[in-house]
């Protein structure tokens, strides 16, 4: 996709399409680079014969990655909810004290 030309005389559509369509050309690249930082085989030209594989090399890490995550994520999630949290009960209890 193609931004318009901001020669001084754009209308406010014209305007509004660049500003969304830059928006999302940042939140690819910041995708692209935490791939990049994850897998360093992406830092790189890919040593691979056919270009076909490329894509699916690029899958896999984007598959890893959300892999990676959602264990990071769920490891937290068990590190809060063995944790003993202040209940409602205790908080009564502490200011009868």
């Amino acid at each position: 996709m193609v931004p318009y030309v901001d020669n001084g005389h754009l209308t406010c559509r014209q305007k509004n399409y660049n500003f969304c369509l830059s928006s999302c050309r940042m939140s690819v690249e910041r995708a692209i680079g935490l791939l990049k930082g994850r897998w360093r085989s992406l830092l790189h030209h890919l040593a691979m014969g056919c270009v076909e594989r490329i894509s699916y090399h690029f899958l896999a890490c984007c598959v890893l990655h959300m892999f990676n995550e959602k264990k990071r994520n769920r490891s937290s999630y068990r590190k809060y909810r063995h944790s003993t949290p202040l209940t409602t009960n205790t908080r009564y209890r502490a200011k009868q004290r």
